[in-house]
């Protein structure tokens, strides 16, 4: 049997596909989500690198996908709190450090009457952030 290729924008079937969701118990616990689950109403795109354009809508999928009944009990009401989340936090505090130093470079000490800023720092425009 021959396959014709769609025309991008146009939905495609995607086959058989496996996906894993994953959702996490607090999440689920903070809503009220009473299982089993329901996943319906899924959407995608697959990305066709190097065409324009890059992306072709896949087919709706018509059917949705209940899970089993998990008990309340087994889901975690704690804190995510993952390597993925602890490496993120690090980056976001050295990006708010490296830009606190980048304000304060160059500037007078607060309470310092007559002290100049360093040849070529620009002085800030409004108050400077409390820390």
């Amino acid at each position: 049997m021959r396959r014709s290729r769609s025309i991008p924008s146009t939905p495609r079937a995607c086959g058989n596909l496996i996906g894993v969701l994953v959702a996490y118990g607090k999440l689920i616990l903070d809503e009220g989500g009473v299982p089993p689950f329901v996943l319906r109403d899924v959407e995608g795109w697959r990305m066709d690198v190097g065409n324009y354009p890059d992306r072709e809508l896949m087919a709706e999928w018509p059917a949705g996908y209940t899970t089993a009944t998990y008990a309340l009990s087994q889901l975690t009401s704690a804190d995510y709190d993952g390597p993925d989340k602890q490496a993120r936090l690090q980056m976001l505090q050295q990006t708010e450090q490296n830009g606190l130093n980048d304000i304060h470079d160059g500037l007078p000490a607060p309470g310092v009457p007559g002290q100049q800023p360093a040849e070529g720092a620009k002085a800030p425009q409004g108050p400077l952030p409390a820390h």
